[in-house]
């Protein structure tokens, strides 16, 4: 087989795998905590602590959506169409959820 053979065959592995691994995961790490038990940051230095990790966390994003993109595109390309329920899934669980991390979100 060739690379590109070896690339596609772990992307689609990569994507069957992934609701299971999804879901083994969330089991595994409990249930959340309360809010009133983690500690919080407030004022000025929420708003600086949101900047900075906005500084590895827009770039990161942008990466997710461009993969995920492709592997929608991949999808609908592979079906032929027939699955265009399943990419824009793909593309919509990657892309559309809040892209910055707000002061109220650190807090």
């Amino acid at each position: 087989m060739s690379t590109r053979s070896w690339l596609s065959a772990i992307l689609v592995g990569t994507l069957a795998l992934a609701p299971s691994l999804a879901s083994v995961q969330a089991e595994e790490q409990g249930p959340a905590p309360m809010p009133s038990e983690v500690p919080g940051v407030a004022g000025p230095a929420a708003t600086a602590l949101a900047t900075a990790v906005n500084v590895i966390y827009v770039p990161g994003r942008a990466m997710v959506c461009a993969l995920g993109a492709g592997a929608a595109a991949v999808v609908f390309v592979v079906t032929l169409g027939k699955r265009q329920d399943t990419a824009g899934a793909i593309a919509r669980d990657t892309c559309a959820s809040d892209w910055a991390v707000t002061a109220a979100d650190v807090r």
